[in-house]
């Protein structure tokens, strides 16, 4: 046995890891998942990267080339732990994990070819500063680590409700006014991130996809017609 393997038997034995799905003892060689629940999960099948599941609440979006999801998350499964632990339970490598994981599995599919940059979902401040790490940072980092494409947690950014007109640039007054002088969109999008954009191919990363209101919301933030976005979560509800 190595030393490393040898380290990580003993630190097991002092600090003994368990699967966040079903509660085992992991073996030194298993990472937050089990073999077993590992081989079980509810993996979404992404073989079509236009007509699936997660592709259909942003159909009405021209610019949105591709969609995928990691696993069907129902409400009575366990394996909703898994998001339980990266958001609630400070567990941000449960993310990388699960990043990783869905960028191997679409890895020969070409769900990747031609896209130039990651991009994060953020979250509030209040969840960020309770939190600690925003998530979609996380996961964001496991898909960078198995195709090499650049992420970046700044290109969208989340305002608090009220915030006034006068202090937003052009770009976020378009994204975030009804018509009625009112802020319906939290997101927004600033005149240095457009250009950082620009003309450009990116993926969207967040954790749960449901009914698709946030990233639609996020789809919205963007006033650029000339840019290619794809959009990848870990679980879906639909």
């Amino acid at each position: 046995m190595g030393v490393i393997k040898w380290l990580r038997s003993v630190a097991d034995m002092l600090l003994p890891r368990y699967c966040k799905v079903c509660g085992c003892r992991l073996d030194f060689s298993e990472e937050h998942l089990c073999v077993l629940c590992l081989a079980r999960m509810p993996f979404c099948d992404n073989a079509d990267l236009v007509n699936n599941i997660s592709m259909r609440p942003f159909i009405h979006d021209r610019r949105v080339v591709h969609a995928a999801s990691l696993f069907h998350y129902y409400k009575d499964s366990s394996y909703r732990n898994l998001i339980y632990h990266l958001k609630y339970y400070s567990h941000p490598s449960v993310g990388v994990l699960l990043g990783r994981m869905v960028a191997e599995r679409l890895a020969g599919s070409g769900f990747f070819d031609g896209i130039d940059m990651i991009v994060t979902v953020p979250v509030t401040k209040r969840k960020l500063k309770k939190r600690g790490y925003n998530q979609c940072d996380y996961i964001a980092r496991g898909i960078s680590s198995v195709v090499g494409t650049e992420w970046r947690g700044d290109v969208i950014r989340r305002l608090t409700s009220g915030v006034a007109q006068a202090k937003k640039g052009r770009y976020e007054r378009l994204a975030t006014n009804d018509g009625h002088n009112g802020v319906v969109n939290p997101f927004v999008m600033s005149e240095q991130s457009a250009g950082l954009i620009y003309g450009k191919h990116i993926l969207i990363v967040d954790d749960v996809l449901t009914t698709g209101a946030t990233l639609n919301n996020v789809l919205s933030s963007i006033p650029l017609s000339n840019v290619r976005i794809s959009i990848m979560t870990l679980g879906v509800v639909l």
